[in-house]
């Protein structure tokens, strides 16, 4: 099956990067700041620097076309995602070993 010539495998995955930002911009709204860490070929976290993010920013940032597009995006592919998972749930398992995150 597929919906304007995306895949299944297609969908999930755009559902995934959509929820992986959105969950991103999440997290800086929650800590009020954004960390970024430097990490080691082995996945070890060598240095990590944190800036806090004053609140003008912040609700510039909640206002943002890329923001409020992503959130959207997110919204929108979830019901398809989540009966891709009913029907195809190996599909979406081999989309799932492209994520460190999964979506709940």
């Amino acid at each position: 099956m597929s919906y304007h010539n995306l895949t299944n495998e297609e969908i999930v995955f755009l559902y995934y990067i959509a929820t992986s930002v959105t969950k991103q911009y999440e997290n800086t709204f929650e800590d009020k700041s954004i960390t970024q860490s430097l990490i080691s070929d082995d996945e070890e976290t060598l240095i990590e620097i944190t800036t806090e993010l004053p609140k003008e920013l912040l609700d510039e940032i909640l206002l943002s076309k890329h923001y409020v597009l992503m959130k959207q995006v997110m919204v929108k592919l979830k019901p398809l995602a989540d009966m891709i998972k009913d029907v195809e749930p190996e599909l979406v398992n081999e989309v799932d070993k492209l994520f460190h995150y999964k979506p709940d």
